[in-house]
C-alpha cells in the first residue's frame, strides 16, 4: 500500500481521538509524531520476523586482508544492516562461480580460541562480526590468499521518513500494522487512552505479518516468558509484539 507520511500520521492520530476535540495538529507535533514514526521503524528492523526480505551483496576479498569495515564508505560499502543473516564464499569460474557457506554465528569466545588468527589460505571458513556501528567490522578466518568474493545475506531495512510528504511503500498489512502501533506511541505522549480493541488490533497486524513472514501459522507468545531460547531463528521470533 502507498501512503504519505501525513496521511498515516493523520490516520494514526484519528484512531486515538485527537481529532474528536475539533482541535488541530501544529507543525511541532507533525514532526513529534515523524520522530516517533521514525523511532518504531528502528526498532522494528531488528525483529526478523518484522523484515520482509534478505538480500544477497557480494564484495571482492583483497588478498591478505584479514579485517573489513562494512557499512557507508567502508571496504564493503553499503548501508550497516541490522543482521547478517548468512554468509557465503564465491570462487572458481565467474561464469560459473562455486558458492560455499561459512560459519556466520563465529563468536567473540571462538574467535579469542583461534591460537594462529594469520593463517592464510585460498579461502576463509569462518567470519567473527563484532557488530560495531557505525561499521560492522568483519573478521576472516583463514585469511584469504586467493581471488575470491564474499556474499553477505543481510536483512533488508524498512526505510525512515524524512519529511511528511514523503511516500511509504511497503509489502500488505504493512502500512495497517504502522498505522495501529503508531497510535499506540503517539497516545502515550497525547495523553490518550488506548483501547482495548486498539491494543488487540495492533497486536494482530503484527501477527498477521509475523505468519507471512514465518510462512506458518503459529500460537502467539511473547519469547520473554518462554524460558529459554531456541537456536532457530524463526522459532525465537514467533509472536514478538514490537511496539
Amino acid at each position: 500500500m502507498i501512503e504519505t507520511a501525513i496521511e498515516v500520521i493523520d490516520s494514526a492520530f484519528g484512531l486515538i481521538g485527537v481529532y474528536s476535540t475539533g482541535s488541530t495538529i501544529t507543525p511541532e507535533e507533525y514532526q513529534l509524531a515523524l520522530k516517533t514514526l521514525n523511532r518504531m521503524i528502528d526498532r522494528w528492523n531488528l525483529n526478523d520476523l518484522l523484515v520482509y526480505s534478505t538480500n544477497a551483496h557480494v564484495f571482492p576479498f583483497v588478498p591478505g586482508q584479514q579485517k573489513y569495515t562494512l557499512g557507508a564508505t567502508g571496504d564493503f560499502d553499503m548501508p550497516r544492516p541490522s543482521k547478517i543473516e548468512r554468509l557465503s564464499v564465491q570462487y572458481g569460474d565467474p561464469a560459473n562461480p562455486i558458492e560455499l557457506g561459512i560459519d556466520a554465528d563465529f563468536d567473540l569466545e571462538a574467535w579469542q580460541n583461534l591460537v594462529v588468527k594469520k593463517t592464510p589460505s585460498v579461502f576463509p571458513l569462518c567470519c567473527y562480526n563484532n557488530t560495531g556501528y557505525p561499521f560492522m567490522e568483519l573478521n576472516f578466518w583463514p585469511i584469504p590468499s586467493g581471488p575470491a568474493n564474499v556474499i553477505l545475506y543481510t536483512w533488508d531495512l524498512m526505510p525512515f521518513v524524512s519529511d511528511l510528504s514523503d511516500i511509504i511503500e511497503l509489502p500488505t498489512g504493512y502500512t495497517d500494522a504502522i498505522v495501529y502501533n503508531l497510535a499506540i506511541r503517539l497516545a502515550q505522549l497525547f495523553d490518550r487512552v488506548v483501547s482495548p480493541s486498539l491494543l488487540m488490533e495492533a497486536k494482530q497486524a503484527i501477527r498477521d505479518i509475523n505468519n507471512i513472514n514465518d510462512g506458518t501459522p503459529v500460537q502467539h507468545y511473547d519469547p520473554m516468558w518462554s524460558g529459554g531460547k531456541n537456536g532457530n531463528v524463526a522459532t525465537q521470533s514467533i509472536g514478538r509484539v514490537v511496539f
